[in-house]
C-alpha cells in the first residue's frame, strides 16, 4: 500500500493587478506560506481560521509598490555603475547618489 501523495501535475494560471499582487503576498507572508500554498489554502477550503491576517494599510501598500519600482531603479544604476567600472568610465557622483538613495529607503522601510 503506497503513502505516497499523488504528484501536483496540474497548473492554473490567474491573473492580479499590482495591487491585488501585493495584498497576496502580504497575507501569504503574515500566514507563513508561499503565495501558491496560501492560494491553495483558500481555494480548497483549508482551514486558516487559526491566522489572523489583517487588512494592509493602504498606505503601506503605495510605499511598497513604490520601494519596488525604486528597487528596479536602483538596480538599473548598479548596472551602469558595474559597466562603467568595468570599462574604466568615471562614474562622477553616481555612487554617492546610490549611497543616499539606500540611505532613505533603510529609513523608510525602518518606519513600516
Amino acid at each position: 500500500m503506497s503513502t505516497r501523495r499523488p504528484a501536483k501535475i496540474n497548473k492554473v494560471t490567474l491573473r492580479f493587478t499590482d495591487d491585488e499582487l501585493l495584498i497576496i503576498h502580504t497575507r501569504a507572508a503574515q500566514a507563513g506560506v508561499t503565495v501558491a500554498g496560501y492560494i491553495q489554502l483558500l481555494a480548497l477550503d483549508r482551514e486558516l481560521e487559526t491566522i489572523t491576517i489583517p487588512t494592509p494599510d493602504p498606505s503601506k501598500a503605495l510605499l511598497f509598490k513604490e520601494l519596488r519600482i525604486q528597487g528596479n531603479n536602483l538596480n538599473q544604476i548598479a548596472r551602469a555603475l558595474n559597466r562603467a567600472s568595468l570599462a574604466r568610465q568615471s562614474v562622477g557622483n553616481y555612487r554617492q547618489q546610490l549611497i543616499d538613495i539606500h540611505q532613505e529607503l533603510k529609513k523608510l522601510c525602518h518606519d513600516c
